[in-house]
């Protein structure tokens, strides 16, 4: 059904119309934008983007026109996966993490003294794509004895827990916006407190819209996916930096070292900075998820999981979702699938696809390890950090972008501040968010067959374009604080 899209697209027009015209209200009027204060500003360019959003979603869905998905009805677009994840009453069957974290679990409980390893059973043999660490369970195994719940009542469980995570996002994502502008804006009393309690209201209405029109996260939710919750620890993450609360925000980054080992080049990015707090808090939540799962399920089981990590790295997935130079790659050679999702094989070994994919990612850690590394780190090196250890991955779904939604909350008032790229500055922002928020595969699937198919890589592309700007940024900072020293 492309209805409600096309309702909410006519809207969306007179809603743009009617901020370009004098009657809109002085907190959102497009042409005072260069008198506002930092903050309206840095929402404006956010709600126009957001109506753009759906007048896009409109526009796909009229040009290709796509029946809508067969469970819920609505089209695959932006608008569409918000639609489906504000549908809560249709969520229950998406398990795409729930399902192989439960099958593990229920074959560990089923045959506990299993000489062989379970990955092998269940990875190589089975061909069931379980590819997180055995730490991951423990987030459900306990759960599960605690309410001796069925496989189905916990992947519903933990969909109903992702929902309100998604709420907690938004505000995240305000607080984020709100600090991050206090900081950036040059007349202090312009952003004061009788202004903010004039415009917090809208100012968070945005926000949480904004959560619902940025598609890793609203596909994330849709598909049962962790990286849901994930995202959420991430935000908080940033937050807690922010707040110079490094022990906190060292025991989030161990929590999600547990369900994706990744995120453990965060400790080596710490101790190269001496952040002894953060680097001592990570280690040690890190490392006692990782103790109780060997006790749990057995020093061999929980090793296994490298060479589930080695078969990965050297293949990847062509499937176009994965938005990463792997999957670039591999689409490029024409190496694997492309538009559908095989659930039991992967991209066959190609040396040309391994060995970009390793030197790429040698380059992207590399330089976030070692930028800045005698300076201070401040919020934006951490968000640099996260960024590039997920382009940096092999195998890097659309959903795991969700953590840009916070990044952007930090990188709107600071780029608009610092303005790092001139007068195109603002361009490049809003082309950025919106190649890394949209769903744009109506359009970009035609070209799958041929040399074109790098344009299904868009968000991937908005990533790197996050990520270059995050670099400039910080060297911004780094010029005015010498040139203010």
């Amino acid at each position: 059904m492309i209805m409600p899209v096309l309702l909410m697209a006519g809207l969306s027009s007179v809603m743009l119309l009617y901020l370009l015209s004098d009657k809109a209200p002085d907190l959102f009027r497009l042409k005072k934008y260069r008198e506002y204060p930092l903050l309206n500003r840095s929402y404006l360019l956010l709600l126009t983007l957001l109506v753009s959003s759906l007048l896009v979603s409109a526009m796909l869905a009229v040009s290709f026109h796509q029946p809508g998905d067969a469970t819920t009805g609505y089209v695959d677009t932006t608008a569409g996966y918000m639609l489906k994840t504000l549908n809560v009453w249709n969520f229950t069957h998406l398990a795409d993490s729930w399902k192989p974290m439960l099958w593990a679990l229920q074959e560990l409980q089923e045959d506990p003294q299993n000489p062989v390893s379970l990955y092998y059973r269940i990875f190589f043999d089975e061909k069931i794509k379980f590819q997180y660490p055995l730490s991951a369970l423990l987030f459900l195994d306990y759960p599960q004895r605690l309410t001796s719940v069925d496989g189905h009542a916990m992947s519903f469980a933990m969909n109903l827990l992702c929902w309100p995570s998604l709420i907690a996002m938004g505000f995240m994502s305000y607080y984020l916006f709100v600090n991050s502008a206090s900081r950036y804006e040059e007349q202090k009393e312009i952003i004061g407190t009788g202004n903010q309690k004039k415009s917090w209201i809208p100012f968070l209405l945005i926000s949480l819209f904004s959560v619902y029109l940025f598609y890793p996260l609203t596909r994330s939710f849709y598909i049962g996916q962790i990286q849901t919750l994930l995202s959420c620890l991430i935000a908080l993450a940033l937050i807690a930096w922010h707040k110079n609360w490094k022990v906190l925000a060292g025991s989030i980054v161990g929590l999600c070292c547990a369900i994706k080992p990744q995120y453990a080049v965060l400790l080596l990015w710490a101790l190269f900075r001496k952040e002894w707090k953060f680097s001592v808090t990570l280690l040690v939540t890190a490392g006692i998820l990782q103790v109780v799962s060997v006790l749990e399920y057995g020093f061999s089981n929980v090793i296994g999981y490298i060479d589930v990590l080695r078969f990965i790295s050297k293949r990847g997935e062509g499937f176009y979702p994965n938005q990463s130079v792997n999957g670039l790659m591999n689409r490029l050679l024409f190496n694997g699938n492309n538009l559908e999702w095989l659930g039991k094989s992967f991209a066959p070994y190609h040396p040309a696809v391994y060995y970009s994919t390793v030197a790429t990612s040698v380059i992207i850690l590399g330089a976030s390890l070692f930028w800045r590394m005698r300076q201070k780190p401040q919020l934006l090196d951490l968000a640099l950090m996260f960024l590039s250890v997920t382009i940096a991955s092999p195998i890097a779904w659309e959903h795991h972008y969700g953590i840009l939604l916070p990044v952007f909350a930090v990188l709107f008032p600071a780029a608009i501040a610092r303005r790092p790229f001139g007068a195109w500055t603002e361009a490049y922002l809003l082309t950025a968010y919106f190649l890394a928020s949209q769903t744009l595969d109506l359009f970009t699937a035609q070209f799958a067959n041929t040399y074109l198919n790098f344009l299904q890589s868009y968000l991937f592309f908005g990533a790197l374009m996050v990520l270059v700007l995050l670099y400039r940024l910080l060297y911004v900072d780094q010029r005015l604080a010498k040139a203010s020293a």
